[in-house]
């Protein structure tokens, strides 16, 4: 594939809901926008994949922790207990602390990250039904969607990994979702939805203030019905949302003032299938979406439920 490309991957009908990231050790993945994907990156031992289970059809919750080799196979190694429905997870840059937002347990769970990729739960703290959930670059602070409502909680992290609340923020829309960050710490996203909507909702942007909380609101735009994730490109030029019902993909172009403006060719759909799937795009240089593979997978909804990003060269 032309690396010159970053490949954004829509996943629909996931069996249960799941939030997987990737990371090699610690030293050689540093920068945090290399700690995910870069193949440079990878050494011969692999990298970890960490993946929240909701349990959602029963069981206990946990974080499921995988080696990946350079084969890109997976192989289980351990888990560790999360709360209720365990959705969203965040990693500090340093990858020294990994969060996870536990939607129905009403909590976030703070875990230490090992040598080995190991997780050690030493603590939560309580906020109403947290679900998205992402980290500023610097590590410093933590912005977690109290899904349902209107707010976003915002957190700042200790040196320790400890978790202290400092700012509760009213978006001005119903419904919180997701939230994501531009790599520079400069915009929040926040889209909104819930899967039983009927009508689109927005996604909002702030301002970031230089210790981290949030300002004033940069740009408010209709979305979708039933938004889910929200994620922005390594480069910080596009944020993408994805829907549940409309089963659709929203693309914006991020200004310098951080105003959103639509893409060329936004929304994309997911198609009409009755199975699950995952479809993957090329992001163009101006934003839009250009879909390569479908693929069947294993989930039991055939709409768009997640979406993740890839930096240029780590197709394959």
């Amino acid at each position: 594939m032309n690396s010159r490309r970053r490949a954004a991957v829509g996943a629909a009908g996931l069996a249960a809901a799941a939030t997987l990231a990737m990371f090699g050790p610690a030293a050689a993945a540093a920068d945090p926008e290399r700690a995910s994907t870069a193949s440079d990156a990878l050494p011969p031992g692999g990298r970890t994949v960490y993946v929240t289970n909701s349990a959602d059809d029963g069981g206990t919750p946990n974080v499921a922790r995988f080696t990946i080799n350079n084969a890109g196979t997976l192989n289980p190694v351990d888990t560790v207990d999360a709360g209720a429905r365990a959705r969203g997870m965040a990693f500090t840059p340093d990858l020294r602390f990994a969060y996870v937002a536990s939607t129905t347990a009403n909590r976030v769970d703070m875990y230490r990250i090992g040598p080995n990729g190991e997780l050690t739960r030493f603590g939560a703290v309580e906020t109403p039904s947290p679900l998205g959930i992402a980290i500023a670059p610097n590590g410093r602070t933590l912005y977690v969607v109290n899904a349902g409502t209107r707010m976003v909680s915002v957190f700042t992290v200790r040196p320790d990994g400890g978790l202290t609340l400092r700012q509760v923020v009213d978006t001005g829309a119903e419904a919180t979702h997701d939230v994501a960050l531009t790599p520079d710490g400069r915009f929040l996203y926040v889209g909104h939805g819930l899967p039983t909507d009927t009508e689109p909702g927005v996604i909002i942007g702030f301002a970031l203030r230089p210790d981290g909380s949030v300002g004033r609101d940069v740009a408010r735009v209709q979305i979708g019905i039933g938004g889910a994730e929200t994620v922005i490109t390594p480069n910080g030029r596009f944020v993408y949302v994805v829907h549940e019902i409309t089963n659709d993909v929203y693309g914006f172009r991020i200004g310098r003032d951080g105003g959103l403006s639509p893409v060329p060719g936004s929304p994309v759909g997911g198609g009409d299938y009755t199975d699950s799937i995952v479809n993957t795009f090329t992001v163009a240089p101006d934003g839009n979406l250009r879909l390569l593979q479908t693929v069947k997978s294993q989930g039991r909804r055939p709409a768009f439920q997640s979406i993740n990003v890839l930096p240029e060269g780590t197709q394959r």
